[in-house]
């Protein structure tokens, strides 16, 4: 009768969950509380282990926050260039035109002019020498960054290929002790 006792306290328990699970669900999908859902139960299945390398592949290639830090990366990238530019001349070009057509003695004509401008600023190197430091830290920081995220997510993936393979251990020594119940029970 205790036995009997515990399992209804259990089933009891059970019922209650999955009240409280389709209430959450209700309220997931936007239903008010109480309207009626049909809730179809999927044939239990065993997972399989997953192939370890696979399974990383597949998180580096739909993992977003490595996406966005390989555009961080990118985008460093191109700071660097750009910091190094400040080594490089700039060319400068000016154009004018000029038409002059008064009436008089003189003959109209037009004046055209074109000015080209080389600048080396070598007084400013020591700035961009910094720039170029100060850039190329963030896309080393950018770098070990996404490291660290790679890293962390071998580690998920590992930790859950793990977690799926002791499950099925667990399931496997739970059939068994079924087993061995039901022929204590036989017995």
């Amino acid at each position: 009768q205790s036995a009997l006792q515990d399992a209804l306290e259990a089933q009891l328990q059970a019922l209650n969950a999955i009240e409280l699970a389709r209430s959450e669900l209700l309220a997931v999908i936007g239903r008010r509380q109480g309207e009626p859902i049909e809730v179809q139960a999927v044939p239990r299945q065993m997972a399989q282990v997953p192939d370890l390398l696979a399974s990383l592949r597949l998180a580096v290639t739909q993992r977003p926050e490595l996406k966005e830090q390989q555009t961080v990366i990118r985008i460093d990238e191109q700071a660097v260039k750009a910091a190094r530019s400040g080594y490089y001349p700039t060319l400068n070009m000016n154009a004018a035109a000029d038409y002059n057509s008064s009436a008089g003695a003189q003959v109209p004509h037009s004046d055209w002019q074109i000015a080209f401008a080389l600048n080396l600023n070598v007084w400013d190197w020591g700035k961009t020498k910094g720039k170029v430091i100060v850039a190329g830290g963030d896309l080393n920081a950018a770098r070990n960054h996404l490291e660290r995220q790679m890293r962390d997510i071998e580690l998920d993936v590992r930790r859950s290929v793990l977690n799926i393979t002791e499950a099925r251990k667990r399931i496997d020594v739970a059939q068994a002790e079924v087993d061995s119940s039901a022929e204590a029970l036989k017995i």
